[in-house]
């Protein structure tokens, strides 16, 4: 299974002066690079976590006929489409009623006689949307750790020397959001 974003957040869960209060940066000579460690460091959060801060739509193709579908990434807010390919080269639609969301255990079930004139080598594609809807709904742990690293990164921005990619902080309010594969 491949996944890819196919949308960029609209905002970011800190905003510039939110983050500036914290580092007690007054000047806006640094607003650029304070902004853009924002945006890297969610992305490095959303990577460690495999979890979707923000609302993003992704798009997910499968190889073969399944029952269910894992999706990569938590949480999940709804299932946008599940196409498939005809022998005619004709884009399907499944339709919706087939489509069983279960977001708590991060997958999609959809019943394999959704796909009767499937050809059997091209994929399924599913678009979904994922992400918390509300910067209220992302744990406060989370919030505090992007806060750790924007600052950490900001404060060692001319100090080439130090490579770490996390504080421990940060990583132990990280460690119970992380989406554990059990399989």
């Amino acid at each position: 299974m491949n996944f890819k974003y196919t949308s960029n957040p609209t905002a970011e869960p800190l905003t510039l002066a939110t983050v500036k209060a914290f580092l007690k940066v007054e000047h806006t000579e640094d607003d650029t690079i304070i902004s853009d460690l924002i945006s890297q460091k969610r992305e490095y959060i959303e990577t460690f976590l495999d979890r979707t801060l923000m609302v993003r739509s992704i798009e997910m193709a499968y190889p073969s006929v399944q029952r269910i579908y894992r999706v990569p990434v938590v949480p999940i807010i709804e299932v946008q489409a599940v196409k498939y390919s005809t022998d005619d080269s004709d884009e399907v639609d499944v339709v919706d009623s087939a489509v069983n969301l279960r977001s708590r255990q991060a997958c999609i079930i959809i019943d394999p006689s959704a796909y009767p004139d499937r050809i059997d080598d091209t994929d399924i594609v599913i678009t979904l949307n994922t992400g918390y809807t509300d910067v209220e709904q992302i744990p406060k742990p989370i919030i505090n750790a992007l806060m750790l690293l924007v600052a950490d990164a900001y404060e060692c921005r001319h100090n080439k020397e130090i490579s770490r990619k996390m504080t421990t902080a940060a990583a132990d309010l990280l460690e119970p959001y992380r989406n554990q594969r059990l399989f």
